[in-house]
């Protein structure tokens, strides 16, 4: 019994150095509203496009401060050409990152945009649409009909709509954080004590088993 709980203090230190420090992908699922209809099936919304003339731009507060990408529903325009635009993320307007994106690679519904992660403040941050001048073809995004997402606003041409792009964040966070958000954010803190409780009986249960397989492997030498 006394190695059974030797194992589970080890697994305990390991599975919670592992919770705290290994990174992990992590949606800011706060900021999907206004979803699109083929999505699902709110019609609250309508297809934005952005071309040579037009650029899209939303506004928004992040939730964590390791930026690693950005998702965005889109409805391709037919095109044999694979022009390319490109999606920034700005501060002060000065771009942080910037990914140019294929027509050809975009699909019909959610597309998410990866780039190496970009540590954030709290202030307030710009996710920018823009076509080359040379383009011929538009880029179409979702967008709500109202004001959904109250951290920030759509701009078209710089200048502020009642109404946003649909979009997502996603942060590289550890899998403690993406607990505590998912499960419970604000107080009561109950379902995250039993969450934890859970667990525990998990890994003192692997403990007891290993020590036991240990027994038994060690019961033929021992006779």
């Amino acid at each position: 019994m006394k190695r059974a709980f030797l194992f589970f203090v080890i697994m305990n230190i390991i599975v919670v150095g592992l919770l705290n420090v290994w990174p992990l992908k992590a949606i800011d699922v706060a900021q999907r509203k206004g979803r699109p209809p083929f999505k699902d099936h709110i019609q609250n919304g309508k297809i934005q496009t952005t071309s040579r003339n037009k650029i899209l731009t939303q506004t928004f507060l992040p939730k964590a401060k390791s930026l690693s990408g950005i998702g965005f529903y889109s409805k391709p325009f037919p095109s044999s050409i694979d022009e390319v635009f490109v999606l920034s993320i700005k501060q002060h307007n000065k771009a942080l990152r910037q990914v140019e994106i294929k027509t050809g690679e975009l699909r019909p519904g959610l597309n998410i945009v990866n780039f190496k992660p970009l540590e954030l403040n709290k202030e307030r941050y710009a996710i920018e649409f823009k076509t080359d001048k040379s383009n011929r073809h538009y880029l179409s995004v979702w967008r709500s009909n109202t004001n959904v997402y109250k951290d920030g606003r759509m701009l078209i041409n710089g200048r502020e709509k009642n109404m946003d792009i649909v979009f997502q964040t996603y942060f590289r966070m550890s899998p403690m954080r993406i607990i505590e958000n998912t499960v419970s954010p604000d107080p009561p803190l109950w379902p995250m004590l039993f969450l934890i409780l859970f667990f525990e009986i998990l890994i003192f249960a692997a403990a007891w088993v290993l020590d036991m397989i240990l027994r038994l492997d060690l019961s033929p030498h021992q006779a």
